[in-house]
């Protein structure tokens, strides 16, 4: 009878082990999933349309379009890179200033809001964007390179050309060249002059669309001068809009 006891205890232990193990299981399970949405899997034949829509900032203010068949593409493939970790603090998120919004329109009538930048926001969430380092400068190099000389843009609720004479106009600001790499630099604002660009502000300047077709040989602790238009996307990192040249500068602060 003893042994019959024992045996009935010893299973009842074995029995409510495995149920704890799968319950722990399936909750990590759940937190996985919640906490670190897969972008691999998403292929561009099942997205619409995707528009993009921000702030800048000083004289302009909101803009949105809609990318085409191309830039949708080549955001898909950018999206696809993507990894995400845990879910932060809304609040937290949203202090970092990222105010650049991509609207993805599926064939199934879903729509996603996603606002990559320091944290990665899906709709209300915000993520820890894990592998930032390596992709912002993909993400400044698309947002600066869009073809916007057919474009309209909404600029606190009017419709203007982005080829008018007001969005050709051209600023610049000196500074200090703090990483090079293929697509980019990572730059420190020495002088603001017009720009806009608060002083000691860093960020990184896509440097494979220069209209001026010409790029000095940059090393870090180089002194430079970037002309832009004037647009400044809010986000954090900032981001400018077209680049219009990049020039060298001697010890002086001369060209």
């Amino acid at each position: 009878m003893f042994k019959t006891n024992c045996k009935k205890t010893v299973s009842k232990m074995i029995l409510s082990f495995i149920l704890i193990t799968v319950t722990l299981l399936s909750g990590c399970q759940k937190n996985t999933i919640n906490s670190a949405i897969e972008f691999g899997t998403i292929d561009v034949s099942e997205i619409d349309k995707i528009e993009l829509s921000g702030t800048t900032g000083g004289k302009d203010g909101n803009y949105s379009y809609t990318l085409s068949d191309q830039e949708k593409k080549e955001f898909v493939h950018l999206l696809n890179q993507v990894e995400l970790g845990d879910e932060v603090d809304k609040n937290q998120a949203l202090s970092s200033g990222a105010v650049t919004y991509y609207k993805l329109y599926f064939q199934g009538k879903d729509v996603v809001t996603l606002c990559p930048g320091h944290y990665f926001g899906v709709d209300e969430k915000y993520y820890e964007f894990v592998n930032f380092d390596e992709l912002w400068d993909e993400f400044v190099t698309f947002n600066s390179k869009q073809d916007t000389s057919e474009r309209l843009t909404v600029y606190d609720g009017a419709v203007a050309d982005l080829n008018s004479s007001q969005e050709k106009e051209q600023v610049y600001f000196d500074a200090t060249v703090l990483e090079v790499k293929k697509k980019s630099i990572k730059v420190k604002c020495s002088e603001s002059f017009d720009s806009g660009i608060p002083v000691d502000e860093e960020f990184s300047v896509t440097t494979n669309i220069v209209e001026s077709g010409e790029l000095p040989d940059l090393n870090a602790g180089d002194h430079i001068r970037i002309v832009f238009d004037g647009i400044i996307k809010e986000s954090y990192p900032l981001q400018l809009g077209n680049v219009f040249a990049i020039y060298l500068l001697d010890e002086n602060g001369n060209l």
